[in-house]
């Protein structure tokens, strides 16, 4: 096989379109690829970052109650993890009540017979701006 260049005639241009269609193709392969590695990457280092395992330990004191963890705070006043899952298996529950709350309240309001006060004036007013009386 020989590779030859391609003479300038007829269909030249169609050829150096597609040719730099192939170029951005591949440029955009290599980014994307480029990216993916990169997210490889960065999944790896968070799953290395991420304790294997969490050893807390609560002890009383003249104070109250302490504890203590080896990998991370997992407890807060000696609540365990799955016991804060729990409790925050709520927080989308509550948001819901929370907003139906304001739309209600909203309705409400918009739909109120409340009696709206209003007067409106009108008149004439000439400017004369040279000073002469005038009549209009």
């Amino acid at each position: 096989m020989q590779a030859l260049q391609r003479p300038s005639g007829d269909g030249y241009s169609k050829d150096v379109e597609f040719s730099l269609k192939v170029q951005q193709m591949k440029n955009q392969n290599a980014q994307a690829q480029a990216a993916a590695n990169a997210w490889s990457d960065l999944n790896k280092a968070i799953k290395g970052a991420t304790p294997k395992s969490t050893y807390t330990n609560c002890y009383n004191t003249f104070g109250g109650v302490n504890c203590n963890s080896t990998t991370y705070r997992s407890s807060y006043m000696c609540i365990s993890v799955e016991e804060w899952r729990f409790i925050n298996s709520f927080a989308p529950w509550l948001s819901v009540i929370g907003t139906l709350l304001a739309v209600c309240a909203s309705l409400y309001i918009s739909y109120s017979t409340r009696k709206i006060a209003l007067s409106i004036s009108s008149g004439v007013v000439v400017f004369n701006e040279n000073g002469v009386d005038e009549e209009f």
